[in-house]
């Protein structure tokens, strides 16, 4: 059956529609607008590179600062070692808080789908943080590379995103092959190192990559300003706005980001 609507009904839904989530970072927010009901972000770097510690400041920023109900999604790190580090995070200030986490092992969409609608139905989510999408289980069909497996599953999270007015912020692994580009530019990333399948670019509303000079042990730039702890956001896909960059800080000691107003 077509999904057919008339203008006028769909003016109408704008104007009651919520307004976009804040997502603590202030340079993210001026670029994105914040996180839009209906969405799908997609946030990729290299192994290491600190894409769990980025996810969880997120999560900090908008459950237990912002009060906004939010759900994390691991298959690849316990619940418990999760909060130890958030606890690292705001030195163990956690107090009340809207965040809830579910670290099945072995996770797979069905699963996904189920915890995203008990955590709304319980809890009236807002955003689900999956990290991530690499770790996600697949059941085999014969014939399905892993680039058709992880379209299904970007279109799939699309789907849910829009069904249930929600947004999904889903961090991803980048190609090997970064690395192999020559000068620190080089390893800049760029849309094609999303790894896997370029239905990640396709489908996200939003892809943002994380980049760090320190990471390849480049602690000064050409005129020797000090880029220790210097994290570059970079926005290379954007819905709902301009693509560009902004700079966080990534704070080694606590292993969180924050911007530099904080």
């Amino acid at each position: 059956m077509a999904n057919i609507s008339s203008i006028n009904a769909i003016v109408s839904s704008l104007e009651n529609s919520p307004s976009p989530i804040l997502t603590g970072f202030q340079c993210i927010d001026h670029l994105t607008g914040g996180l839009h009901t209906g969405s799908v972000i997609t946030v990729g770097a290299r192994s290491g590179m600190g894409k769990t510690s980025f996810a969880l400041s997120l999560a900090t920023n908008l459950a237990i600062k912002g009060n906004v109900p939010c759900l994390y999604l691991s298959a690849s790190h316990s619940s418990t070692m999760l909060v130890s580090r958030i606890k690292t995070m705001l030195i163990n200030e956690v107090g009340e808080s809207q965040l809830y986490i579910d670290d099945t092992i072995d996770m797979d969409f069905a699963a996904v789908d189920k915890s995203v609608l008990e955590a709304q139905e319980k809890y009236n989510v807002k955003v689900v943080i999956i990290d991530t999408l690499q770790c996600l289980r697949v059941p085999f069909i014969e014939g399905n590379s892993r680039q058709d497996q992880i379209t299904d599953i970007m279109f799939s999270l699309k789907s849910m995103a829009r069904r249930l007015n929600i947004c999904i912020v889903v961090m991803s692994e980048l190609n090997r092959n970064i690395d192999k580009r020559d000068g620190l530019d080089g390893k800049r990333p760029q849309l094609p190192d999303l790894r896997d399948s370029g239905s990640i670019e396709i489908v996200s509303d939003v892809v943002m990559f994380i980049h760090r000079y320190d990471y390849y042990n480049v602690l000064v730039d050409a005129l020797g300003n000090d880029l220790r702890g210097k994290a570059e956001i970079i926005v290379a896909k954007n819905n709902f706005g301009n693509i560009g960059k902004c700079e966080l800080v990534f704070d080694s000691h606590r292993v969180r980001f924050i911007g530099y107003n904080n």
